[in-house]
């Protein structure tokens, strides 16, 4: 039984800033869950898997940059350097840049298809590069919006295709079709919320010195500095990362077509599902970055208010998620099998994972992660072993799925307990330092 003290009498769940941004982030991903539902219809089983893959893989591009966002996050707190961000927005677009170009080169030469990726991926790589700078600032709303805009513009140009066609009652689309329309729903959607953050307001950082800045060898140097710190520390993402791409990849390569697209439609109501545990996260980093070098007992009290609020907000959030995915199963998507179970079983191990994650943070800024490394290793093993079983004796793909959200589900309860113990270990007076 947990502690009384992880259950204050008295919860607050969210400040009146936290509130708006969580309605913000669920709009946006209303957006993009009603993207993703719409071309999955028009697309329908035997096409929308492969078209959301490719939309995925531009995400899966970021293990190229690993280390890049967090090493600016890590050193924004311990820092306090007032040139960071010029130096940072430089270096990173420069890396940026960099992986585009190899993961170019690896597609045309191995997978041309994943060339679309690649194309999102710079399209997304502006925001990717100043999420972190608009996140320590509490501008947690304007984060959400990139995504919502691409999304909406997606949506229009491709109904109006679709009217102009005169086939909006048959609702059917062909996949380059779809990549074209989505690739042009990105740039003019991205290219909005890039024009809305490019003033002072938000970040005061000039475009025309970043591009002169990537020139400048002392700015690749300072960047340099920072991720060396940010590499290791990133690992753990990249890792999780892999992860999240297994089951999928296992899925196109040895199971039917209409397999992908039913485990893609279940990742897509999870993903939009947990919006709001992961939104919940991304301010328990910041609340918790702001308060990792005060006391001790300060810091504790905002890490049990992190953790408390975030498993009052998953018991909601997967009660919706299974009665709206039972709902849609019997409706809209009849065709899409399994689709209620493959959700359940996605769901219940991201949920575990995501409520871990709401005081994940203090080893990140702790420089505390090879536990964490560990961890996030078995679980990919276990991912990986289970795939490798399902194939090798025909086994039902949901239950390498079933086996890797058991693990997840493990690995969250034993690592809140090991954070919880570190923290009531930090001594009082004195702010911890604990190397990789």
């Amino acid at each position: 039984m947990l502690s009384k003290r992880f259950f204050p009498r008295k919860l607050n769940l969210l400040s009146r800033s936290e509130g708006l941004f969580i309605l913000a982030r669920y709009f946006c991903a209303f957006l993009v869950v009603l993207e993703a539902f719409f071309f999955a219809r028009i697309l329908g089983p035997k096409s929308y898997g492969s078209y959301a893959l490719i939309v995925q893989m531009a995400v899966f591009l970021l293990f190229l940059v690993v280390g890049s966002g967090q090493s600016y996050v890590y050193a924004y707190y311990k820092k306090n350097d007032p040139s960071l961000d010029q130096f940072y927005a430089a270096g990173a677009l420069g890396h940026y840049l960099l992986a585009v170009l190899v993961a170019a080169i690896f597609a045309y030469f191995f997978r041309p298809l994943y060339i679309i990726s690649v194309v999102v991926f710079l399209i997304q790589a502006p925001y990717f590069i100043t999420e972190p700078m608009l996140r320590v600032r509490n501008y947690y709303a304007l984060n959400a919006f990139g995504k919502g805009f691409s999304s909406i513009v997606t949506l229009a140009i491709t109904g109006i295709w679709l009217l102009w066609k005169g086939s909006w009652v048959s609702a059917r689309l062909d996949l380059s079709t779809a990549f074209r329309l989505m690739v042009l729903g990105n740039i003019i959607g991205y290219a909005i919320y890039y024009w809305i953050i490019g003033g002072k307001k938000y970040l005061g950082i000039k475009p025309l010195l970043i591009l002169k800045s990537l020139g400048n060898g002392q700015s690749w140097a300072r960047y340099y500095t920072i991720l060396r710190i940010g590499v290791p520390l990133a690992a753990p993402g990249l890792v999780w990362l892999v992860f999240t791409y297994l089951d999928r990849l296992f899925i196109e390569h040895y199971r039917p077509a209409t397999v992908l697209s039913t485990y893609a439609l279940a990742w897509q109501l999870s993903q939009g599902a947990i919006l709001t545990l992961a939104s919940l996260n991304l301010v328990s980093a910041v609340r918790i970055g702001e308060n990792v070098s005060q006391e001790p007992a300060q810091l504790r009290t905002e890490m049990r208010h992190q953790f408390t609020r975030t498993i009052a907000a998953s018991a909601i959030t997967f009660t919706a998620l299974i009665a709206g995915t039972f709902l849609l199963s019997r409706t809209v998507y009849r065709d899409y099998h399994n689709l209620v179970i493959i959700t359940f079983l996605l769901s219940a191990g991201y949920i575990g994972y995501n409520i871990w994650g709401s005081v994940s943070s203090l080893l990140f800024y702790e420089r505390r992660i090879l536990t964490q490394n560990l961890g996030h290793g078995l679980v990919l093993l276990v991912s990986l072993a289970g795939n490798i079983l399902a194939i090798r004796f025909n086994l039902w793909y949901g239950v390498p799925v079933a086996l890797t959200s058991l693990a997840l589900i493990i690995f969250s309860i034993w690592f809140v307990i090991y954070v919880r113990n570190f923290a009531r270990a930090l001594p009082a007076g004195q702010q911890s330092v604990v190397t990789v």
